[in-house]
């Protein structure tokens, strides 16, 4: 038990924390579990299913509980407390008793006055009122015994009455879908379902725990039945604690026997519930706020929002909350992931001392640079050779260097050194062999971080003499490119907020966005950094080699970024109307046409030709064979529950990874995973890997305008695939997205809204209102008043998928239905295949 001053009490916690920071108006919000589900289903928090919601008895008895999917359902008082009046089906069986018939057995053995008066007053009131009701013959597993239809509906009577409710008020049933434990969580599921508390307190997440049913505890997670509950380190998602009401007391060293493999054991998705678990508090506007999550088969979800979070939780975990409620309650922080960082920085009970890395690898990549200006720095391959008493360099990046004294960086080891540099004639291109003084210091690793780079660009596209010029002028393009981000900067910074207001208002409101651009210092930075490579290279016309166009190309591309981003933080329409035309083109009147001629002729097609429907645990062992089937080895599978694509391509700290969402979007019919697999795997993720063996950095940050050769390229390599299940199938959300961006040139936020939601097409018809909100976002993207109509204020990247499409269809058939197999080579144009082969 703790014992100090930062304990948080139950009169502090009630005084001080939920009578002031908790609205009586959210916390009746978050009491109605039919309500609160409602609201955060519109709002992209993860919710079960709800069968059914029945406030009136007759509506109970009319119910057909046989409906209900699989057979399996949890029935729960909508304002119920303390987990009581539940009951959990777990099977329903058809019987062909009814209740008539054990009516009439049971009242042939009443005594005989009584049978008399039965029959003149209250018999002839169940007969009447049973004779009206239809007959459900089903009987319905709860716990080991079968309960008929109608007693089990006069059973759940005693919920409608109020019997679960604090102040025995009349309530009302609320039928949700039975939740399975997930393969990541079954562990703690062994005799029932589990389930995770976090707490949050000024939308940062400050303790969690697991609470896991027992035998003892006859499968309930309730501490008073024999429950246990493990304490979760909420920085390092990791089993710390664990208390246990037979033991009487908490475990930290040493769990008992039949415990032990909870020890460390690392709870999944937990980034996702942190976050999850920020963005429900911030939606419900609760201050001090409980939430119950459970891990699924198919994702994460929410059971219930408490406003009076319970603070046992402290003797759990052995953490005090007063402490850490003291340490974040002044804190105003707007964007979602920074509360996830402050959980990181400042509640993670292992302390991490800061150090590097000593290892060093037979061959990785490094960067060289000189100590009197830190700004140039050429990015190399270090090779281990212990034979070698000098560390060596070709004569070309030597003189290039102009110094025997550099900085040797070494990412993958955390390595930074000063060493002195020869010249040698065996070596070539942009290495450097290391020798044995040097490495003496260090871990010698048996194993290949980094190949040597190879070289596929054609001789006459390369003055060997120029080179080094242009290692040099494309790493510079690469550091610039990385810093300047058009993702990263039209953001909105109030996104939740005005999401929730939209919801709120069913549509009907025209958001007011903010967003955080760069600084005017910061702009003027990067086109001074431009200009000086424009006049370092005489405007583009230094070099000689035909290479070294697709390099003075991406600077065109990155100065028309930085000019559309200027546009945008000074809301000059016609100015980011132009540099959006110069960095994805501009309208094409034929497919303007073909786009509203596809829309009209589409027709949904049927999923019984689409193969089977994969789950998410199926989808990812197909994505993982499917990789082993391309030789694709080191990419990193992520499971989430947050992405906006259901598989996808990302990239941090410039190494792929692959985001696999797993929720229910997150669920393919086969014929889609399959389609979806060549997109990003065989288009995306491997046009980045072929481009990383080039050795040149523009092949994998890609050359200007990459994106719509790319984009085109998957799209109709994921069709071909589509058509094999159905022959006459279209992509119809390039059309679409096409369709809509024309459209929202004349229209505002909410009209724009209402003509997505009206023209949608496919599987996504009945579009939910997030949906609607986040699609027409990604078109009205950059813009603070989405009220006013101007028809330059659009961001018009949704273009690229139909302009990319139809490219590449023109030229597979010029090229007599083949695609040209160089344009796999790296993230390049079909224009840029010439300039590199």
């Amino acid at each position: 038990m703790l014992r100090n001053l930062w304990v948080l009490w139950l009169n502090a916690r009630n005084l001080h924390y939920i009578k002031q920071f908790n609205p009586r108006k959210q916390i009746r919000l978050a009491t109605n579990k039919h309500k609160t589900k409602e609201f955060l289903s519109q709002r992209w928090i993860p919710v079960p299913l709800t069968y059914a919601h029945i406030s009136h008895r007759d509506n109970l008895f009319h119910m057909d509980f046989g409906t209900f999917p699989e057979k399996k359902f949890v029935v729960k008082p909508n304002r119920g407390s303390q987990g009581k009046g539940i009951y959990v089906v777990k099977d329903t069986k058809w019987t062909k008793a009814t209740f008539h018939e054990k009516k009439s057995k049971k009242f042939s053995r009443m005594p005989a006055i009584i049978q008399k008066w039965s029959d003149t007053i209250q018999y002839k009131y169940h007969d009447y009122f049973y004779s009206h009701l239809p007959f459900f013959p089903y009987s319905y597993k709860v716990g080991k015994k079968h309960i008929p239809d109608l007693q089990f509906k006069k059973e759940l009577v005693q919920i409608l009455d109020g019997q679960y409710r604090i102040g025995n008020k009349p309530d009302s049933i609320l039928i949700e879908e039975l939740i399975e434990a997930g393969d990541w969580f079954e562990m703690f599921c062994e005799w029932g379902l589990a389930d995770i508390r976090i707490i949050c307190f000024n939308l940062v997440p400050i303790a969690a725990m697991l609470r896991v049913p027992t035998k003892k505890s006859w499968g309930k997670a309730n501490i008073a039945q024999g429950w246990i509950a493990l304490g979760v380190d909420i920085a390092t998602w990791s089993v710390t604690s664990l208390s246990w009401k037979w033991a009487g007391k908490v475990f930290t060293d040493e769990f008992p026997e039949e415990y032990k493999h909870f020890k460390d054991v690392k709870i999944p998705y937990w980034e996702d519930l942190l976050l999850l678990s920020a963005n429900t508090q911030f939606f419900v506007n609760i201050g001090y706020i409980g939430l119950d999550w459970v891990i699924t088969k198919k994702w994460p979800q929410l059971l219930e929002v408490n406003g009076r979070a319970w603070i046992e939780i402290q003797n759990i975990t052995m953490t005090p909350l007063l402490k850490r409620i003291k340490k974040v309650d002044d804190l105003h922080v707007p964007d979602p992931k920074k509360w996830v960082e402050i959980t990181h920085a400042l509640f993670s009970k292992h302390k991490i001392p800061v150090q590097h890395t000593r290892v060093v690898y037979l061959s990785q990549k490094a960067s060289l640079s000189k100590a009197e200006d830190k700004s140039f720095h050429v990015d190399v391959i270090a090779l281990a050779t212990i034979k070698k008493k000098r560390n060596y360099v070709s004569k070309e990046l030597f003189a290039k260097l102009g110094t025997d004294r550099i900085t040797l960086k070494l990412p993958d080891s955390d390595i930074k050194a000063t060493i002195t540099i020869h010249e040698s004639d065996s070596i070539y291109g942009n290495q450097i062999r290391l020798w044995t003084s040097f490495l003496e210091d260090y871990v010698l690793k048996t194993e290949h971080k980094a190949h040597p780079n190879i070289e596929f660009i054609g001789r006459t596209n390369l003055v060997p003499t120029e080179i080094q010029d242009l290692k040099i002028l494309d790493q510079n393009i690469f550091t610039l490119n990385k810093k300047i981000s058009l993702a990263k900067v039209l953001k909105p910074t109030n996104y939740l907020s005005e999401l929730d207001t939209f919801v709120s208002k069913k549509g009907k409101y025209n958001p007011t966005f903010h967003y955080s651009y760069p600084s005017t210092t910061k702009i003027a930075s990067w086109r001074n950094k431009l200009q000086r490579l424009y006049d370092q290279h005489a405007q583009g016309t230094l070099l000689e080699s035909p290479f070294a166009k697709l390099l003075y190309n991406k600077i065109d591309e990155l100065d028309h970024t930085v000019s559309l981003i200027e546009a945008y933080a000074k809301q000059d329409f016609k100015s980011i109307y132009t540099h959006n035309k110069a960095l994805f083109n501009d309208f094409d009147p034929d497919l303007i046409a073909l786009a509203k001629r596809k829309l009209r002729e589409y027709v949904l097609p049927e999923k019984n030709h689409m193969g089977k429907k994969m789950t998410p645990t199926e989808t990812k062992k197909r994505l993982l064979a499917f990789m082993k089937e391309r030789s694709i080895e080191g990419v990193p599978v992520y499971a989430t529950t947050r992405s906006m694509s259901r598989i996808a391509v990302g990239y941090k700290h410039d190494k792929p990874f692959i985001r696999l969402l797993m929720t229910n979007r997150g669920s393919f019919w086969e014929a889609k995973l399959e389609s979806k697999l060549v997109h990003e795997i065989d288009v995306h993720l491997k046009r980045y890997l072929n481009g990383q063996k080039m050795g040149w950095n523009i092949m994998t940050m890609g050359t200007a305008k990459y994106i719509i050769d790319e984009e085109g390229l998957a799209i109709w390599k994921a069709e071909q695939i589509m058509k094999n299940y159905l022959p006459d199938y279209n992509t119809i959300a390039i059309y679409e997205k096409y369709d809509s961006l024309f459209k929202a040139k004349t229209l505002n936020f909410m009209q724009l809204a209402e003509y997505i939601m009206k023209h949608k097409k496919g599987k996504n018809k009945k579009h939910t209102l997030s949906g609607v909100y986040n699609t027409a976002l990604k078109l009205k993207r950059g813009i603070q008043q989405t009220k006013h109509i101007h028809q330059w204020a659009i961001y018009m990247k949704d273009k690229v998928y139909l302009d990319g499409y139809a490219k590449i269809s023109n030229h597979i058939q010029k090229n007599n239905g083949v695609v040209d197999e160089r344009l796999m080579v790296g993230k390049i144009t079909l224009e840029d295949i010439d300039l590199i082969y």
